[in-house]
């Protein structure tokens, strides 16, 4: 009777342990974390390098933009990085300019990707939001990763020059950067060299953004005016094309649930969500798909 008892009490200890482990790891799996934490570097401007979200497309035409933003006024404000001058245009027409070279290969490797629906993947690129680019402008080198609806972004900021000394060097000394930022350029660097990346494609678009006014955190945004053009290798943001696309891409980005009342504004306009990607519209548009 005795081990009847013990051998009960041994099999409900370990159930326990079993659902523990299995509560633990989908936690775990549920908070994605970076694998990389800037501690040394210096945030006074409040610039985000590391985060996981989800974020929704939606391809919407002018019109459409007017009437969401009209309603988006009661819950969010421009954020922070719309400059005055942008402000005095109002909320229809404010916006920044957002301009990103992107790493691909020969054949393409990014885009088929994309195209094939791969669950996991992941875009490099260096991205700007200044409108004249020196030495000494800010970018960021990135890699996003997405899977399925959760994007992870990670990102460094650097120069201008630094960035593109970088790209120019056979051998990269990364000595000048903090511990942190190494381990993401060496992954960085490592992906770029293993898939025989180089800077390919220069997209670029205006963004209208707004964010919560009490969930910071949750964000929309409008992009449209989206150009893109062949930059033969280097880290170049200039240039530009009559072939604009004429949609807007409205993007809903958020690491929580969305609020009702934005659901109630998706409800109803009908919209449904869109798959789109300003890289591989560009690809299209210079390669003539």
């Amino acid at each position: 009777m005795i081990n009847k008892i013990n051998l009960a009490l041994t099999a409900l200890a370990f159930l326990v342990l079993v659902i523990y482990l299995e509560d633990k790891t989908s936690t775990e799996k549920f908070e994605i974390k970076s694998p990389y934490y800037m501690a040394d570097l210096d945030t006074s401007e409040n610039i985000k390098l590391h985060f996981r979200r989800f974020e929704w497309k939606y391809i919407i035409d002018r019109k459409m933009m007017h009437r969401i933003i009209s309603e988006l006024s009661t819950y969010m404000e421009l954020d922070d990085h719309i400059s005055t001058e942008a402000r005095d245009r109002g909320p229809q027409n404010a916006f920044y300019m957002v301009r990103s070279v992107y790493m691909d290969n020969s054949g393409l490797g990014s885009y088929h990707e994309k195209m094939a629906g791969c669950d996991f993947r992941k875009k490099m690129r260096v991205r700007t939001y200044e409108g004249d680019v020196s030495d000494d402008t800010k970018v960021f080198v990135e890699i996003k990763r997405k899977k399925g609806d959760t994007i992870i972004k990670d990102r460094v900021v650097m120069p201008y020059g630094s960035c593109q000394n970088i790209f120019d060097q056979g051998v990269y000394n990364l000595d000048q950067f903090p511990v942190g930022d190494r381990d993401f350029l060496k992954e960085f660097l490592w992906t770029y060299k293993r898939n025989c990346m180089r800077p390919l494609l220069n997209v670029s678009y205006k963004r209208c953004p707004f964010v919560d006014k009490v969930r910071k955190r949750f964000r929309v945004t409008f992009d449209y005016d989206i150009d893109s053009v062949l930059v033969n290798g280097e880290i170049n943001f200039q240039g530009e094309t009559n072939k604009k696309s004429g949609d807007i891409i409205m993007e809903v980005k958020y690491d929580g649930m969305l609020p009702s009342w934005f659901y109630n504004i998706l409800k109803k306009y009908s919209l449904s969500r869109s798959s789109f990607s300003k890289y591989c519209f560009g690809v299209q548009k210079v390669f003539d798909f």
